[in-house]
């Protein structure tokens, strides 16, 4: 058997390793189990591909290659297309905004429990409702994402077309890192099979089924545009990944700085007829991401290790923290004032919360400043800053990595960069996030036990270790007097 049809054969296993898993038990809390299980012994099979990647491609075979690439990539997340959707309630509230506006609301004005929706929910449409996670906050989604939602509710309220719509945008992004490796000159854009056989962004785009496959393929097709020189495509393209999910923000300084004023025309230009259609809203769009950004914690990483520090300084107490008003009013900035609660006066738990925040607000800043001045390209700026900002983030749901996945993956034919290496590792131990959902699931309390998340952050933390050893001693030998 040839070096391509083993991995061809390992593409198939690592499909079928979540999908067989998914079939043990009645419960879902069983079926998230076995799931669970699936998704992580899919790993084995893809550190072979890892190491064996560069024989999927054959001198003279670039366009047949490409195609077999992308015929793979659709062929296991189709696989997955019966699993139920069990790893987050996400794939409801989209089907629900969806339906929302075709009855004609703005799905920023109300929460999906909100009595003025109720006409909404009407036969499947009330299933529909029912299943949708935090219903007293309205929606966090940006506009493209709202296009798209309706697009896939016109035809029913069910999950199959939005599922299999966001599977070919994630193939999309699997055509995107090709393109994009080729755009910069690389040699080996067959790379982009990492990412086509990535258990995460299989299992994430295909079961999980997360808005961040619609943005993570236009961004990627942007920052391709970007590097042919098309610098309104490449605004266009970043534009919809805004749009969809705010993150490739990020680029604007980048842009600024390296002066690319036309696709920064083009982004704002495309972003305005992105929004024109939900303004109506006025502030009231905000609601659910002021309430996400809030006190929302989940799976957080050293940000945990931040919290708990300051929870030494102020350990709880039955009374306010006592500290200068200009402090309690920056604090207060950060975590906001809760329904009921005194703008003037914060407590214990509140600002240990707020002074994490600014202080991962204050590495991530750093990492962002560093990265500007020293990377070479769109590409290679974005994949540390993103990683960064996931390392010191309150919330980090598995289904983010996708971002500094497909950016990793587009710089691994050019060798394992640190940020590049880590993101790989992370990719590979980002299921045990879930370990919380299959109790949760089972009628009980969400608790995240410290050993699922040290075990999937050390292998993150030892990757970085690493190649800083590596490069302080690379650095010890430069400076070492020549004999």
């Amino acid at each position: 058997m040839t070096t391509r049809r083993r991995l061809m054969a390992a593409g198939a296993l690592i499909a079928c390793l979540p999908a067989l898993g998914s079939r043990w038990g009645d419960t879902p809390a069983d079926q998230l189990m076995g799931l669970m299980v699936g998704y992580g012994a899919a790993g084995l099979p893809f550190l072979y591909v890892l190491r064996r990647w560069p024989g999927f491609h054959r001198a003279g075979e670039g366009r047949h290659t490409l195609w077999a690439l992308l015929g793979l990539a659709l062929a296991v997340r189709l696989a997955l297309l019966w699993v139920p959707p069990l790893l987050s309630e996400d794939l409801w509230r989209y089907l629900w905004d969806g339906l929302v506006q075709h009855a004609g609301h703005n799905p920023y004005r109300f929460a999906p429990n909100d009595p003025a929706l109720d006409g909404v929910a009407q036969g499947a449409a009330a299933a529909v409702r029912a299943q949708v996670g935090h219903p007293h906050i309205p929606t966090i989604y940006p506009p493209f994402a709202q296009w798209v939602f309706w697009g896939a509710a016109g035809v029913g309220p069910h999950l199959w077309g939005l599922r299999t719509l966001l599977i070919f945008a994630d193939v999309a992004t699997v055509a995107g890192i090709w393109a994009l490796v080729a755009a910069r000159g690389g040699a080996r854009p067959h790379v982009a099979l990492l990412y086509a056989l990535c258990p995460l962004a299989v299992v994430e785009s295909a079961v999980g089924a997360h808005v961040d496959a619609l943005a993570v393929a236009p961004t990627v097709w942007g920052l391709v545009a970007l590097a042919r020189g098309r610098h309104r495509w490449a605004g266009l393209g970043l534009a919809a990944g805004i749009a969809a999910k705010l993150l490739p923000l990020l680029a604007v300084p980048w842009l600024a700085l390296r002066r690319r004023w036309a696709t920064l025309a083009a982004m704002a230009i495309a972003l305005l007829v992105f929004t024109a259609p939900y303004v109506g809203a006025g502030r009231l769009a905000l609601r659910g991401l002021a309430a996400y950004g809030a006190r929302w914690r989940g799976n957080d990483g050293l940000f945990a290790l931040a919290v708990a520090g300051f929870e030494r300084r102020w350990p709880p107490a039955q009374v306010p923290v006592d500290l200068p008003p200009w402090a309690v009013r920056a604090l207060r900035a950060v975590v906001g004032t809760p329904p009921g609660g005194v703008a003037a006066e914060i407590w214990p738990d509140e600002a240990a919360f707020a002074a994490a925040k600014l202080c991962a607000l204050a590495v991530f800043g750093a990492v962002c400043v560093v990265a500007l001045w020293r990377a070479r390209s769109a590409v290679t700026f974005l994949g540390p800053c993103i990683l960064a900002l996931y390392l010191v983030a309150p919330v980090v749901h598995p289904w983010y990595l996708a971002w500094p996945l497909a950016l990793a993956v587009a710089t691994w034919a050019e060798g394992p960069a640190p940020w590049a290496a880590a993101t790989l590792a992370w990719a590979g131990t980002a299921w045990l996030a879930y370990v919380p959902r299959v109790a949760y699931l089972a009628g009980e309390p969400w608790v995240e036990p410290l050993w699922s998340r040290w075990i999937e952050y050390l292998p993150v933390a030892g990757v970085l270790a690493i190649f800083a050893a590596q490069r302080y001693n690379s650095s010890r030998a430069e400076r070492a007097p020549t004999p």
